[in-house]
């Protein structure tokens, strides 16, 4: 049984770095994030409940879970005239509160900004978009022409 689960967890957690183009060194925020998706998705065991949901007795709203790797813009009031937004990455949920983990992918190192005041775009993904620009384009040879499913 736990051999199951530890194998879940990982292939939750190759799955959301790989999506999500994150580096390696995010396997433990990816692994934090796994677990509590797990904890938050029907079991057949429980007859389709969720184990929270069977723990606290009541339906669970799921609204504010966001997709890993995503942008995001935490706000930030630093000053009068300088900007109110920061773009960060969000890379899991804050255990025991409702804030968000994001990385501040400006700062030095890994900064981690925890919030609640935050604006997602799930359909961009800052690491994606960095690795397409540095990695060329695959050569293909002058002969090769491929037309539908057959290679010539």
């Amino acid at each position: 049984m736990t051999e199951r689960m530890n194998r879940r967890l990982l292939e939750k957690v190759r799955c959301l770095l790989f999506t999500a183009s994150m580096p390696k060194k995010f396997w433990g925020e990816a692994l934090s994030t796994a677990a509590y998706l797990i904890n938050r998705s029907s079991s057949t065991v429980l007859n389709l409940m969720c184990p929270e949901e069977k723990w606290l007795g009541r339906k669970m709203n799921l609204d504010y879970l966001k997709v890993f790797g995503c942008q995001a813009y935490v706000h930030q009031s630093m000053g009068k005239l300088d900007p109110r937004s920061t773009k960060c990455v969000f890379v899991g949920y804050q255990y025991g509160s409702k804030g968000y983990r994001l990385w501040d992918r400006s700062s030095e190192g890994v900064k981690i900004i925890i919030s609640r005041d935050v604006i997602f775009n799930e359909n961009v993904f800052p690491c994606r978009l960095e690795n397409l620009e540095t990695d060329p384009k695959p050569s293909v040879p002058d002969d090769f022409v491929i037309i539908g499913n057959t290679q010539f």
